[in-house]
């Protein structure tokens, strides 16, 4: 075990005490600006129900991105963000490891095949795919010590209170907001507890077991009350697309990187298309997913702990487990699936199906540290060897083809990418290499006496392919690129004093120029220009922008895809109804209703101009007219007429409910002075 977390540690240690940090996708997209926010950088103390960046203003507490009480998230309030969201991630990849080893131990095996379990989860490619989906990563790393605590409970050996670590490990993940890991953890628990539990009390078993599941969401309510109200009240809320369901499948011909680490390309670059060779396997090009390399060894060894007469009924049912997590995963491409997907979408909450691949991980690892034990007999060696010398084989004969440039071997990269070239071909030749290197190692150690220990040469082995896979997809930048305030921040946050700031959408397609031939380069430059909603990250309230994770409030969902249609010099009523202090465009016009727009240092061709607004009034001011409607939408489609002036006309829907503010009663807004020349109404605007 201190072999495992130690190698961890080393691996992990330039975000710990280097000047690199992790930075992939959601981390500096809004994970990074959450930290901002819990650590009190962005001015607006430690209020955790509202959140006045975002969206125009949205709940805090009912965000699952958030995900606000946590207790990791305490790390916010004792470091620098940067440092905590590293110091985050690390932690849960130092949780997972433990935990298994526990559970191997526990299920009798030594030492080193739990060691070797604990590689496998920790290291293995749904782990190192999960680090930047930070609220799952973290749900993730709790699923063996729920596990763990089931196994305690089922053996019935202590009192009533034998259940509440069940509870307690499953309350954490439900804290994470991380729905699909509770899910695929739910069922392993459950498969755990039948299979576990002695031949006459199963049924107590299962019954404790679904009663502690059930009990955790109610014990977190105070987190999960808020979650559920926010995404009823979002463009999530009702019967999601088929469509969208099954967007990102797992294409089946993409199971080959399970084996074969790196085989369709490196992520890690700042221009995917191009590079990432099965970009046409994989939905928009870019794999949600980063990879899905299991260890080729891990996989032989899982096969072989597969076989064995103890604890059958829990190898079968693993085993059957990560078959299923497979199948699910395939989503539209299995027709099972996809069928059920398109008759009844609403039995359907989730998205992506490559997230059941979740399922798969645990499974995997344990009957991997199986494995390894069953190599202490004769037969295990045997069964063993067999399959790592045809594996060998085979990889290597690849291999060989590959570099060799043969008419056959790039005949079929043709088939199974759409293209081949030099670079193509010498990438998956260096991932068929990767693997017969390993299986060679693996054969020569079972082939050799057996005097000598195999088990730590084995899983020192593991280690190794482990640890050269996940450097290629577990990205690393310069602690700057998330420190540092990039100009366009500076330059706007500099212009918006208690107004909100709107962006321009980028065109399509966006050129930049990144600093370096990494991943980083591009988030850079996204950075720069602050895409999206980043502007939120740096306490700057944006209005009308992307909501990539669609949990804004529907009405002002359905008001930004309106927004999102209208030329610049159209937008001046809607901007300023909603009191909009600063403006970045990148159109060759200018809006009469800026001064004195300046250009801002961007990494794109495209010249971006930023500038303060016009408009007559601040953030509250007098109308003598209102018009009620009914509903939302009537309330928008007034809102976008064209003779709609806010300075004289208020739009009101008819709300089943008054709003309710977000500040207390106590709290001062501001002094203001109004003369009205008779009956009339007050707007308010405010972030």
């Amino acid at each position: 075990l201190v072999l495992v977390m130690a190698t961890i540690s080393l691996w992990l240690w330039p975000v710990i005490g280097g000047n690199s940090t992790l930075f992939y996708r959601d981390l500096y997209l809004q994970h990074i600006g959450t930290g901002r926010l819990l650590a009190g950088e962005l001015g607006v103390g430690q209020n955790l129900l509202w959140d006045p960046f975002l969206n125009g203003g949205q709940p805090l507490l009912g965000n699952p991105n958030r995900f606000v009480l946590y207790p990791t998230r305490v790390l916010y309030h004792l470091f620098s963000p940067v440092s905590a969201l590293n110091l985050e991630i690390v932690f849960h990849f130092l949780l997972g490891a433990p935990g298994v080893y526990l559970l191997l131990r526990r299920l009798g095996p030594g030492p080193w095949p739990a060691a070797l379990a604990g590689f496998a989860w920790s290291l293995g490619g749904i782990s190192i795919s999960l680090s930047n989906h930070l609220g799952r990563f973290c749900a993730f790393h709790w699923m063996p010590w729920l596990l763990l605590a089931v196994d305690g409970a089922v053996d019935g050996r202590r009192g009533r209170w034998r259940w509440l670590p069940v509870v307690l490990a499953s309350s954490l993940q439900w804290l994470t907001g991380g729905f699909e890991v509770v899910l695929a953890s739910a069922a392993l628990t459950v498969l755990w507890a039948l299979t576990r539990a002695r031949p006459g009390a199963r049924v107590a078993a299962l019954g404790g077991t679904v009663a502690a599941l059930a009990v955790a969401p109610l014990v977190v309510a105070f987190q999960l009350v808020p979650m559920v109200a926010t995404v009823l009240r979002s463009g999530r809320a009702g019967s999601l697309d088929p469509a969208a369901i099954l967007f990102w499948s797992v294409h089946p011909l993409r199971l080959v990187e399970t084996f074969l680490p790196g085989a369709f390309g490196p992520i890690d670059v700042p221009e995917v298309t191009g590079r990432y060779w099965g970009e046409h396997l994989v939905d928009q090009g870019i794999p949600y997913f980063v990879t899905l390399y299991l260890g080729v060894g891990v996989l032989l060894l899982a096969v072989l702990g597969l076989q064995g007469k103890n604890r059958s009924g829990l190898r079968r049912g693993l085993g059957a487990a990560a078959v299923l997590g497979f199948l699910l995963a395939l989503g539209r491409y299995d027709p099972v699936v996809d069928w059920t997907v398109r008759a009844v979408p609403r039995l359907v909450p989730i998205r992506f199906p490559v997230k059941a691949t979740i399922l798969v991980a645990l499974p995997v690892a344990i009957l991997a540290g199986l494995g390894l034990e069953a190599l202490a007999e004769r037969a295990g060696r045997a069964m063993f060897l067999r399959l790592a010398s045809v594996v060998s084989v085979l990889t290597g004969t690849f291999w060989a083809l590959l570099r060799l440039g043969t008419p056959a071997s790039m005949h079929l990269l043709s088939l199974f990418f759409g293209n081949a070239n030099p670079q193509v071909a010498a990438g998956v030749a260096g991932a068929f290499g990767h693997a017969a290197v390993v299986t060679t190692l693996m054969a020569l150690m079972v082939a050799l006496p057996a005097r000598r220990p195999i088990a730590p040469a084995v899983t020192v082995v593991i280690a190794a392919d482990l640890l050269v896979a996940a450097n290629a997809f577990l990205p690393l930048g310069p602690r700057g690129l998330l420190k540092d305030r990039p100009p366009a921040e500076r330059t706007v946050g500099a212009l918006t004093s208690s107004g909100r700031f709107y962006r321009r959408p980028d065109p399509v397609p966006e050129p930049m120029h990144v600093p370096a031939d990494r991943a980083w380069g591009k988030a850079a430059a996204k950075l720069s220009m602050l895409g999206g909603y980043l502007g939120a990250s740096y306490g700057i309230p944006v209005v009308f922008h992307r909501d990539d994770p669609r949990l804004a409030n529907a009405r002002y969902t359905r008001l930004n895809r309106r927004v999102a249609t209208l030329p610049l010099e159209k937008l001046g009523p809607l901007l300023e109804l909603a009191n909009v202090e600063t403006v970045m465009w990148w159109e060759p016009v200018t809006p009469s209703w800026v001064r004195s727009p300046a250009p801002v240092p961007t990494l794109a061709d495209i010249t971006y101009r930023v500038a303060q607004t016009e408009f007559a009034h601040g953030p509250l001011w007098y109308v003598s007219r209102a018009r009620w409607v009914t509903t939302s939408e009537r309330a928008t489609d007034a809102v976008f007429g064209t003779e709609f002036d806010p300075s004289a006309l208020a739009v009101l829907e008819q709300a089943p409910h008054w709003p309710r503010l977000p500040f207390s009663p106590s709290e001062s807004l501001g002094r203001f002075e109004v003369s009205s020349p008779g009956t009339g109404w007050l707007v308010i605007s405010i972030p």
